[in-house]
């Protein structure tokens, strides 16, 4: 299978006692596929997500993408064709550099998908309309942007590199709610435009639902119910899921349920398949 294939990983940070924070996770996304991955704070998403794109390396298992390892980033030269392999950080002022123009941050990915094919590619301001910005704030630097334009910036440039899988980790978890579903939905388009997999993970579930094709939802470092969003959504059979889906807020004049599942409740690791 092309595109992103995870296999038995565990990823361990040191300590005492070390804390195992993938324990045992495989999972796949294909070209063209939206997997929403969903769990509370603290259950291995980000972890996972680093590790997909070589920020972390795994004590066990592996990556593939498109059949390639995802090495571990070092001092050598990481191979050119993992740079199809981006992610969008959860702070997009954190993962621009305030000193470059917003243009110049879009043409290092432009410049990475040239040197793989040797073709011109569009120029920075096309990728900012692509993301619905005005071409010229290829000219300003990001701190004049707001939080939900920094992220469009950031999106921008990921896709510029012509990933074949972008990793979203909490792309939307720091901007306004009136902004949440319209960047994951933007997402969700260009990448599947671009024949590109998206591996996309948030703890708003109801987001998730909005945009994914496949849902996979995480606990405790390990994977314990997947399958199609509507199947899982509207069939949940994990305990944990259950749970979840049972914390999302209810419509305006309904009320709300609790924010997350209990603290003090262990829930089976036992994972549930939906075919």
């Amino acid at each position: 299978m092309t595109g992103l294939t995870v296999t038995d990983l565990r990823v361990v940070y040191p300590g005492r006692p070390p804390v195992v924070a993938v324990d045992g996770v495989s999972i796949e996304v294909a070209p063209g596929e939206v997997v929403g991955l969903v769990g509370e704070s603290g259950c291995g998403k980000s972890t996972l997500a680093r590790a997909v794109c070589g920020l972390v390396a795994p004590a066990e298992g592996s990556v593939e993408f498109d059949g390639e390892p995802v090495t571990p980033l070092g001092l050598r030269r990481r191979s050119p064709g993992l740079t199809r392999v981006q992610m969008v950080f959860q702070d997009p002022y954190s993962s621009l550099h305030p000193r470059r123009r917003v243009g110049a941050q879009i043409a290092d990915g432009t410049r990475a998908a040239a040197r793989l094919s040797g073709a011109d590619r569009p120029a920075p301001a096309e990728w900012l309309e692509r993301v619905g910005l005005d071409p010229g704030a290829a000219r300003r630097y990001p701190h004049e942007f707001s939080g939900g334009q920094r992220q469009r910036i950031a999106i921008a440039r990921a896709l510029a590199a012509e990933p074949g899988l972008l990793v979203g980790d909490e792309p939307i978890s720091s901007l306004d709610a009136s902004t949440q579903a319209t960047v994951a939905g933007l997402m969700r388009e260009l990448t599947v435009a671009a024949g590109a997999g998206l591996l996309f993970i948030s703890h708003d579930l109801s987001v998730v639902r909005l945009v994914a094709d496949r849902m996979v939802v995480m606990y405790r470092g390990r994977i314990v119910e997947s399958g199609p969003t509507a199947q899982v959504w509207n069939g949940p059979r994990h305990p944990y899921t259950q749970a979840l889906l049972g914390a999302v807020p209810l419509p305006d004049g309904l009320g709300t349920l609790p924010a997350a599942p209990p603290d003090d409740v262990e829930y089976p690791l036992e994972p549930v398949l939906h075919q």
